[in-house]
């Protein structure tokens, strides 16, 4: 009798265990930062008679800051060129060889800097002097644009 009733709880115990499904949740990513990264460099100036030169796709690595005012960076001698950045960097991504980068990122405002050498180059301001700024908002994309232009003259 023992014996058929340790069978029954034996055999009732796995089906039960093989019974439960496991399911775990995948999560879709909805929100962050898509973009180009571009380099324009030498004579920029309008010539009658010549067209401009489209940029060109540039594979860099970018680094994603917490939102950083100019006040909160080293410059260097050249603009657009920082030597040290206060805020914290919170990600860090490179772009493919033609500069298209995505990029995950939580619901906020962003500071976007291109690695050059041993500096940091951003160039585009607010009204605020906050650099690079991008901000991401639930469930979008935002599309950035960032345009290595130190070695352009204008």
């Amino acid at each position: 009798m023992k014996q058929i009733l340790f069978l029954i709880f034996f055999i009732t115990a796995v089906i039960s265990g093989c019974s439960l499904v496991k399911t775990t949740k995948t999560t879709i990513v909805r929100q962050g930062i898509s973009g180009l990264v571009t380099a324009v460099t030498g004579n920029q100036m309008p010539m009658k008679g010549v067209d401009p030169m489209p940029p060109k796709g540039l594979a860099a690595i970018i680094y994603v800051y917490e939102q950083t005012n100019l006040s909160q960076v080293t410059k260097s001698n050249k603009t657009g060129i920082y030597t040290a950045i206060q805020t914290k960097r919170l990600a860090t991504i490179k772009t493919d060889s033609v500069g298209t980068f995505r990029i995950a990122l939580p619901v906020g405002k962003y500071s976007l800097f291109i690695k050059s050498r041993e500096s940091y180059f951003a160039n585009d301001f607010d009204q605020f002097n906050n650099i690079c700024l991008v901000e991401v908002e639930a469930q979008k994309w935002t599309t950035a644009r960032i345009v290595l232009n130190s070695a352009a003259s204008y």
